[in-house]
């Protein structure tokens, strides 16, 4: 598939979604004026039947399980013109994002960390960020795990390739994944982890045997006293007596349970949510070692996840008719409605407590995947990289930058072959050094969480990946940009004295002092990153730097951007090339921008 198959798919079934959402409308606008027509049918038969009383409790009892049953039919067709609303906007951002337009989504402001190794660099979290371009999580546990998949890719092989053969399968699944789009998104109250965790907990109860036959003794009251009056063996006013009692009762039981209903809704609806997404998920047969485990590992005495959550189901559908003040009055008072489903819930917390680890683990995996696979699939010309474990190497051709959506990117490859090797860029201001650093960090990060990258091949040995890109000075805490630079070397000689293998990616080491201290500095640090057998780009406007190549020619490349100029403008190709910069524009831009005089 190319990207005007990928703008076709996406524009058809919006245009699909659509025409059924106008059905849709239809049948609800029948349904609500049938609706309405019975409720004065209600009416009238009061008016008319009053002294007839048991043909009036005959008719208004028909009455009343028709208006029911046309409620039931309403909040079916509604939820499906909120899913047909949802699929539309699902597809129409889509269709946005393969266009370079990310505004919809979510930016993941919250996960912005300044000092983190890598994300705030290479801007992996923020406005046009990769995270804003690859979520698409639709549970709030899913969303928390993609971040973190984000801020600690993965180094061992085996778990990459494993991941990538799961994202493989899911990713031509186009339509299982926008349903579990649409089953996540259709609920917007869901809890966090943490939150959900807390609500399991159950309630301790006092003479939980006497309180669980309660509601049963006055359904039975409540169906004696109906059948009574029917027979007019007994007035009906008994039966509205007892009927107003009830509820009055249920209020009182209600207030027992620890957790009042207000407070089991969200967990409910979001155990209901999880319900559903795992229905979905089996339905389908996967291959992949990775999707079958997280499958798997959810099942409780051979019994599916799905089974094990399905009262929650109905206990959900139950609890939303709590809106329904009609509903909930009359349910009150034949059977204790709300005290009776508190019961449940609270019995069904004791069952599932030491489950609902194993689904969140699972179901938050499933959503991070299937962002993951989804970027794959809105980008058919990525691939996926070669992960080697043989031998180290870090070659690529054709790399791009992949948050540059609405600009025409130029490609470049890289090339290290053996531990302990480092390549020095150099060139002009603006002529590509950062872009390309990013281009190198955004698409290593893409490789080791699994998925595809911009590039038309691409081999890696996976190490931790770190990078000092941006450090900024820190009024609040005293601190001086030049001892933020030196915390993030720190913490790089840490971790290699640790043991750990590292890509680092460094932009002007030192920046932050004199000319002389900086090459010496500077020198000096890239001579212990070699002698600790690590790898890495490093950026620099100091010239005399790139003379390290010729006292480590096996260990160190140069390679550079160039800049021209021709007839007072300045030109970039923004092409990688070997060797050592040979013109450079600072002087020449000042003066064009009238900064300094011309002569």
């Amino acid at each position: 598939m190319n990207m005007e198959q990928l703008n076709k798919e996406y524009a058809q079934r919006i245009s699909n979604k659509k025409k059924n959402l106008q059905k849709l409308k239809k049948r609800i606008f029948g349904v609500s004026m049938a609706r309405t027509l019975l409720f004065i049918s209600i009416c009238l038969s009061f008016y008319y039947l009053w002294q007839n009383k048991s043909l009036l409790s005959t008719t208004i009892s028909l009455e009343a399980l028709l208006f029911i049953l046309f409620i039931k039919a309403h909040n079916k067709l509604f939820k499906q013109k909120k899913e047909t609303e949802l699929l539309i906007q699902i597809n129409q951002r889509e269709l946005e994002a393969i266009n370079g337009d990310l505004k919809n989504f979510d930016k993941g402001d919250e996960f912005i960390d300044h000092t983190h190794f890598y994300s705030f660099d290479l801007d992996v979290f923020g406005e046009n960020s990769l995270f804003q371009l690859i979520n698409r999580t639709s549970t709030k546990i899913g969303k928390i795990k993609l971040a973190n998949w984000l801020n600690n890719h993965l180094i061992k092989s085996e778990q990459i390739l494993k991941r990538q053969e799961s994202i493989k399968e899911i990713t031509p699944l186009l339509q299982l994944r926008q349903s579990f789009q649409l089953i996540g998104l259709s609920n917007e109250e869901q809890l966090t982890e943490l939150d959900l965790l807390q609500w399991i907990q159950p309630s301790k109860l006092k003479k939980e045997r006497l309180l669980k036959i309660t509601p049963y003794l006055v359904a039975t009251i409540n169906m004696l006293l109906l059948i009574f009056a029917i027979l007019q063996i007994t007035p009906i006013s008994i039966g509205v007596i007892f009927f107003v009692f009830s509820i009055v009762l249920n209020t009182i039981l209600v207030r027992q349970i620890k957790a009042k209903l207000e407070d089991n809704t969200k967990g409910l609806l979001t155990l209901s949510t999880y319900t559903s997404l795992f229905m979905l998920l089996e339905e389908h047969k996967f291959e992949s070692e990775l999707n079958k485990e997280l499958i798997n590992s959810c099942y409780q005495k051979e019994k599916r996840p799905s089974r094990q959550l399905n009262k929650i189901i109905n206990l959900s559908d139950n609890i939303k008719q709590r809106n329904n003040l009609f509903i909930a009055l009359l349910f009150n008072g034949l059977f204790l409605w709300e005290f009776h489903l508190s019961l449940k819930i609270e019995q069904w917390k004791k069952e599932h407590i030491t489950s609902l680890p194993k689904w969140i683990e699972s179901l938050s995996q499933f959503d991070a995947l299937i962002s993951l696979a989804n970027f794959a699939y809105n980008h058919p010309t990525y691939t996926y990289p070669n992960i080697v474990t043989e031998e180290y190497t870090l070659c690529g051709q054709d790399l791009g930058h992949p948050l540059m959506l609405k600009k025409e990117c130029v490609t470049n490859p890289i090339s290290m072959n053996s531990r302990g090797t480092f390549l020095i860029i150099t060139g002009a201001n603006m002529a590509g050094k950062s872009t390309y650093l990013r281009t190198i960090g955004l698409n290593y990060l893409l490789a080791c969480i699994g998925t595809t990258v911009y590039a038309k091949k691409f081999n890696i040995s996976p190490s931790q990946l770190i990078t000092s890109l941006r450090t900024s000075d820190s009024l609040m805490e005293n601190e001086s940009y030049f001892f933020a630079e030196l915390k993030r070397l720190k913490v790089i000689i840490d971790l290699l004295n640790k043991g750990n293998n590292l890509f680092i990616i460094l932009d002007e080491i030192l920046k932050g002092t004199n000319s002389i201290d900086k090459l010496k500095g500077s020198t000096a640090l890239i001579e212990q990153l070699i002698h600790k057998e690590t790898n890495g780009l490093i950026a620099t406007h100091d010239i005399q730097l790139t003379e390290l190549e010729h006292r480590y020619p096996k260990k160190i490349t140069n390679f550079c951007f160039e800049s021209t100029i021709n007839n007072g403008e300045i030109n970039f190709d923004y092409q990688l090339k070997q060797g050592v910069v040979k013109n450079m524009n600072a002087y020449f831009l000042m003066r064009k921008m009238g900064i300094l005089n011309k002569r």
